[in-house]
């Protein structure tokens, strides 16, 4: 029975056989061959999505610690994929008014997405709440919606304001907590952000 030899163990006989060869130049060619090899097996790993949820990993141990506005991650509570959260406070008015970035990618395809967060009012980053309410509720108008592709990647811009006055928790210079479930109507994928401390301007 023929044994495969292992990536490293190739090396070294190439190496040997660099010393002892009268022809260096095939030897040569002969390292860097093996030492391709064993790269391609040391970086195959990194090409692998990322794990659904359920599968072993605790997404749970990233949804607090008030987070800064931008780069939020989205790990999958529900279904799978992954995705990133910006949101960017304005001072175009008085009281809250805020930019809303999302992306996804190995998500569920061809689908919709509703873009639903969840405040808590004590800004110590933790969050509490459980209740999350689609944009733009409770403003009018139709829902905020991000559509995947059939590889299941998507984007979606959204902005938010109330108009002024705004409600006193929602005034400048007051904070508050929040995070985001990007979430299929049926719930079939939940995306869900960290717990983001957010300042009114």
């Amino acid at each position: 029975m023929s044994t495969r030899v292992p990536p490293i163990t190739a090396a070294a006989i190439a190496v040997a056989t660099l010393f002892r060869s009268s022809r260096p130049i095939a030897a040569t060619l002969a390292v860097l061959t093996a030492g391709y090899a064993l790269a391609c097996t040391n970086d195959s790993t990194d090409m692998t999505a990322p794990p659904a949820a359920g599968s072993g990993f605790d997404p749970v141990a990233q949804f607090s610690g008030g987070h800064g506005t931008h780069g939020n991650p989205l790990t999958a509570v529900v279904g799978q994929g992954t995705g990133h959260l910006n949101i960017t406070p304005e001072a175009s008015q008085d009281g809250l008014s805020v930019q809303v970035q999302v992306s996804v990618r190995w998500t569920e395809p061809n689908a919709e997405f509703l873009l639903t967060r969840s405040v808590d009012f004590v800004p110590d980053g933790v969050c509490t709440g459980t209740t999350f309410t689609p944009l733009p509720l409770p403003n009018s108008g139709p829902l905020e919606l991000l559509m995947t592709s059939p590889a299941g990647a998507g984007a979606k811009h959204a902005s938010f304001a109330f108009t002024p006055p705004p409600p006193a928790p929602f005034e400048d210079g007051k904070q508050f907590d929040v995070h985001w479930e990007i979430r299929t109507p049926s719930g079939s994928t939940v995306l869900r952000s960290a717990c983001i401390t957010v300042t009114v301007r």
